[in-house]
Order: structure tokens, then sequence, then C-alpha cells
């Protein structure tokens, strides 16, 4: 016969528990869809409000903030260490909305001998444990490409984050040569850090695993492989049908928490730094349209945005003035729109509906408990600089549209100081 415990207890646990990240699949079978909202979530910053103009960010440095609520009906904090103390700097904590069992699954830790686990907890299989409870789970951290990290968040999602061929930057074919047309795979998007351990890159957030953050344009969105399939190293120009987008919440920089607002509730905050190219379209460009090696000059340019209809501009711009276009602040708007699922999110999402957006309803229906409500905000970007030091257009590549050989894609920096820039309208 089972002993029942309290659900709101500080245990040992193992990191592990909560398992690897599975694609395309829930945490078991479909819950029921809660009543009401077990976390309040919002987007700090950028502030957006319909009432107002949209917010302009530069591509690169600016934060992307974002504050769970958890309601004042949570049963606790289950916190990962010494059952005296609530979580610390590197520590993983729980918080714990349902037991339904009252018998904490969260506390099992299969390296401890019988005599010290929760005596529920006894007789349990190891290799079918499932934690039952309903919670939102953080590790206080901070991430940094390429730099390890040492924190006790979970290390089955920490090790997909450092595995390139799953979070690492997607790659293209493009072309690098004017003289033959050469093709080579380059990657677009923010650089994640190879296969250092570090808690950052493309998919489920070791330190904020419950969260889901969905950008459809760019480095946000699955595109095909040489055989049409959907792959993290796609080379086809061509996102993936029925739509499925990448869980960009893997490019957290901090998670924290405040332990009880002036609501009543605990708060986790998470916030990063907008690396270059996590939100812009992907662009390939060919600004070498009507020409020939051995003929008359180029005289138009060819470009496609996130693999959409082939456009042309016939002053045959630089690489410069074609990003600038397609990201003009005055007419190109950007998305974003997270939410907060029990246990762990996936690292990638499918449009289960049909609707053509990829969001909570469709994570409800590939099994996942949906325990937020889903902000969606619209921002606009103002373009990096290619001349800028240690800043590339870093989705934009060159692409022989009209397959004349000649890609023309080169750029004439000026000499000289900055100067003071106006805001953008």
């Amino acid at each position: 016969m089972r002993t029942r415990i309290p659900a709101v207890v500080a245990v040992a646990l193992s990191a592990s528990l909560l398992g690897p990240v599975t694609v395309l699949a829930g945490n078991g079978p479909k819950p029921p869809k809660p009543q009401v909202n077990l976390i309040q979530l919002d987007i700090e910053s950028p502030k957006f409000r319909k009432d107002l103009p949209l917010p302009i960010l530069f591509s690169n440095g600016s934060p992307l903030i974002f504050g769970a609520r958890a309601t004042p009906a949570a049963l606790g904090i289950v916190t990962e260490g010494l059952a005296t103390r609530y979580p610390s700097s590197f520590d993983t904590g729980y918080i714990v909305f349902e037991d339904p069992d009252d018998c904490l699954e969260l506390a099992y830790n299969p390296e401890l001998p019988d005599e010290f686990q929760r005596p529920c907890l006894v007789d349990v299989n190891p290799v079918t444990v499932v934690p039952d409870e309903t919670y939102l789970a953080f590790t206080i951290d901070s991430d940094l490409p390429g730099v390890a990290d040492m924190s006790t968040g979970n290390t089955a999602l920490r090790a997909l984050l450092a595995d390139p061929a799953v979070s690492g930057e997607p790659e293209f074919i493009a072309v690098v040569s004017d003289v033959d047309a050469q093709t080579v795979p380059v990657s677009v998007g923010p650089p994640t850090g190879g296969a250092v351990s570090d808690g950052y890159g493309y998919g489920t957030d070791e330190d904020f695993p419950g969260l889901v953050v969905l950008a459809p344009h760019g480095v946000g969105l699955v595109f095909e492989d040489a055989d049409g399939l959907a792959a993290t190293k796609p080379s086809n120009l061509v996102p993936v049908s029925p739509r499925r987008q990448r869980n960009l919440a893997g490019f957290l920089n901090w998670v924290a928490y405040e332990l009880k607002s002036n609501t009543g509730g605990t708060t986790v905050w998470g916030g990063m730094t907008l690396p270059e190219g996590l939100l812009a379209p992907v662009v390939s460009l060919d600004s070498c349209v009507g020409g020939t090696p051995e003929g008359p000059l180029c005289d138009t340019a060819a470009y496609r945005v996130d693999g959409g209809a082939l456009q042309f501009n016939d002053s045959a711009p630089t690489a410069q003035d074609v990003y600038d276009i397609v990201m003009q602040p005055t007419t190109m708007t950007f998305e974003l729109r997270a939410f907060v699922v029990s246990g762990n999110a996936p690292s990638e999402l499918r449009d289960e509906n049909g609707d053509g957006i990829v969001s909570s309803a469709d994570a409800r229906l590939a099994g996942y408990n949906v325990i937020s409500n889903e902000p969606v905000i619209r921002l606009r970007q103002s373009p990096a600089w290619i001349c800028a030091n240690g800043v590339a257009l870093r989705t934009l590549i060159g692409f022989d549209h009209d397959g004349n050989g000649q890609v023309a894609n080169g750029n004439v920096c000026p000499a000289g100081a900055g100067s003071i820039k106006t805001l953008p309208d």
C-alpha cells in the first residue's frame, strides 16, 4: 500500500527525470484543458499594445523578456537540493499546481537506495515512472553561446542543445563564386556555440523547459532537405508543408524568479539579448540577373523571402540595399508568440489543425498540457549593416536564381567614423 505524502515538500531531485524532449509528440495522453490559466505569461519587452505604434527593435542587441506569473493557488515549490531552502542560484525549482495521486513522482531519484526514497516511491519502476504532477520547472542560470554551462538544469535537454545536428544553425546551399557559381552549404541565423554544452540553441530551453517561443519568419521556420523532407539542416529554401516551426526558447540567456510577487504568486522570468538573424527572414539574393559571363552586364536583381515568390528590382541593388528593402520598418512587421506547457515543451511544433498558424492550439492537439495564456506581439526591425564590425547579414545568402552563372552581391563600405543617427519612423 502506498504511503501518501504532501505535494509541497523540498526533496532531492534528479534533473534527468524529465527526460529528453520529443519532437511532435506530447507528454503522454492528452490531458483535459485547464479551466483557468495556471500561468499568466507576458512578453514584457518589447511592449506591444494594439492602440499604440509598433515597437522597433534593432536586429540584434534588443531585449526579449518573458514573465510567467503563477496563480497564488499553486500548491508550492519543490526545491532541488536541501530541504530547508527555496531555489538559489544554479538550482532547479518546480512550481507544482496539481498532484492527483498525492505522491510526488517529481521526487523520484533512481540513483538513491530505497531507504532514501519517499515511501510512496519505493516500489516505483524506474523505467516507467512518469510524473503526474502539473508543474512549471525552472533553473536559475545564465547561458552564452560557446560557454560551458555548469548549472543543475535538465542535463538531457542541455545535451540536445549541445548537438549541432539538432539545435545548430540551419544550412542552405548558397553561391559563393561569381565565376562558376560554385555552391556550398552556408549557415544562417545566429551562431549557437557548436558542440559546447552551453544550454543555448534551437529547441527546448533546459532552464525554462516549459516555455515555447515561436516566430513565423526565417530560422523560426522548418525548411526542406534535398529530398523534400523537414530538416534542421535543410539545404532547400522551401518551408515544409504543413507548416512547422522551431522553438526559439533555447536562445534564452538567463532565467531567474521572484519568490512571491505583490499579487501573491511566484513569477519566473526569462530573457535573451536578441542575436542577429533570429527574427529576420531568410533572403536568397541574386543581384546579377539578365547578364552572362561573356555578354552584357546584369541589369536586374531577384530575391526570395523565406522561400516565397521570386521578386525583382530593376535597379540591381547591392545585398545591403535588398536587405534594407525587405526589412524596411515602415512596411515589414514581425510576429512573436509564446506559451507555457507543463513538463517539457516541444523542440518544434507542427500546424496540427491546418489553419496556417503554429500556436498553443496545435500544442494541445499534439498532446501537451498548455497551462498559460498565449501572448502575441507584433514589432518592426531596423536591419543591421553589413559594414559594421562583427555584424553580418546573417539571414541573407547568395543564390543564382536565373542560372546565368553570376551572383554579384558585393558591397562598398565607406571610410570614416560614425555619425548621429535619427530614430526610424
